[in-house]
């Protein structure tokens, strides 16, 4: 599960083949279901919400099975009535929320039915490493663009563009210094659109150029 705010682009090395099957829900529908729920749900002695923005959770036979029952909606449309998927698709979120070792996304999403917004420092915490516009960022902040620059020099006393390319800087340097990666690998890994941009932004900020350092640094 992704939080609302975090943004994933990766495809693991082994993705050849795999079919996925992503489902967006928005914020009303998720309450209306929860409070559908709620009496069923075992609330009391919830633990905190991690800062984590990805969130694996415990999958049993009935999860398993009930995650099966959804895709021949999607192989044939026009099989299944939308009706039967919606109920097929919330008995899949009730069996994943009363499972004892799913308390993490039940404290989550029990969090998110109370308007709670995401803070700015989770979300580039979590995605500064991306190559994202602040319009972006703004996005998956769930704040509109101005609202997020306020938010955000509110919260690091500088503007976005500038903390996000320190940030950056910060990562390839510990990268250049204990990794034996590619430049170029590093390069996209920060967020850095070209190679040439990196070298040309990191000798700005340090005088010297990223292969100099990784030599200096061994």
């Amino acid at each position: 599960m992704l939080k609302r705010g975090a943004f994933y682009q990766e495809l693991p090395d082994f993705y050849s083949g795999w079919e996925v099957l992503v489902l967006y829900l928005k914020d009303d529908y998720l309450k209306n279901i929860f409070e559908e729920f709620r009496p069923y749900l075992s609330l009391d002695k919830l633990p905190e919400v991690n800062v984590e923005m990805i969130q694996e959770f415990t999958v049993n036979d009935q999860i398993r099975n009930g995650y099966k029952s959804l895709l021949p909606y999607f192989a044939k449309p026009h099989v299944l009535p939308d009706t039967i998927f919606e109920g097929k698709f919330k008995e899949l979120l009730f069996n994943i929320l009363i499972h004892p070792h799913n308390k993490q996304i039940l404290a989550y999403v029990n969090q998110l039915i109370g308007d709670y917004v995401t803070p700015i420092w989770e979300v580039m915490e979590s995605n500064y490493y991306y190559d994202l516009k602040i319009s972006e960022f703004a996005e998956i902040a769930n704040r509109s663009t101005s609202t997020f620059r306020r938010d955000f020099e509110k919260h690091y006393h500088t503007a976005p563009g500038k903390w996000l390319t320190n940030k950056r800087l910060e990562k390839a340097m510990l990268l250049l210094k204990t990794s034996d990666k590619q430049i170029s690998d590093i390069t996209f890994e920060c967020g850095f659109k070209n190679v040439s941009h990196f070298s040309r932004i990191f000798k700005e900020k340090f005088n010297i150029s990223p292969t100099k350092y990784r030599i200096s640094g061994k």
